[in-house]
């Protein structure tokens, strides 16, 4: 059978069952594992991906979880033009039970912020994902026994990199709040000065 008409077949069976926490869970999880292939995605419905928007807890540890850092799914997310999918997308994928996958990725989702979280409108999409950060690095700093609960292979240098790879997203988040509160006094004080 052909990868991609099963694809859309599961996003047709999706879209037909009633949301439940349980469902929801299920195509969160399904989702990334499925565009973590890159010749699947463009059998992905477009209308799927608001799925995440629904934000069902997903387990610890989950395949959906840790393909989902790929910098193409980040690209293809990106490319929705969605912010609520492109937030929930993040609240999904960052947690102290998973890795940033590589510094690929990272960069993506650093430039993500810059460009796509950076308008007018964006600081409670900003403050939520900041909300999500400080509950990661809250759990990291928890410190390797309780991460090796879920997490049995994780090593101190996994454990400094995560720590290290959140605290910048969590900066990036910051430091577009802080630019557009000095561009706001900046204007504020031009208008000033030349009233």
């Amino acid at each position: 059978m052909d990868r991609g008409d099963l694809v859309e077949r599961w996003a047709t069976a999706a879209s037909a069952l009633q949301y439940t926490e349980v469902v929801g869970q299920s195509v969160a999880d399904m989702l990334p594992q499925i565009a973590s292939v890159d010749e699947l995605v463009p059998s992905i419905p477009v209308d799927v991906w608001s799925w995440l928007t629904k934000r069902p807890p997903l387990p610890p540890i989950c395949l959906g979880r840790y393909v989902g850092t790929h910098s193409h799914i980040i690209k293809v997310v990106r490319a929705l033009k969605d912010t609520e999918v492109l937030t929930s997308y993040f609240l999904l994928i960052w947690s102290e039970w998973n890795e940033l996958r590589d510094h690929g990725s990272f960069n993506k989702m650093r430039a993500a912020i810059r460009k796509d979280l950076d308008g007018v409108g964006m600081g409670h999409h900003r403050a939520e994902l900041v909300k999500r950060l400080d509950h990661v690095l809250g759990e990291l700093d928890r410190g390797l026994e309780h991460l090796k609960r879920h997490s049995p292979d994780l090593g101190k240098y996994d454990l400094w990199k995560m720590k290290r790879r959140y605290r910048k997203l969590r900066e990036r988040l910051l430091g577009v709040e802080r630019r557009k509160y000095v561009l706001l006094n900046d204007r504020a004080c031009c208008i000033l000065t030349t009233a």
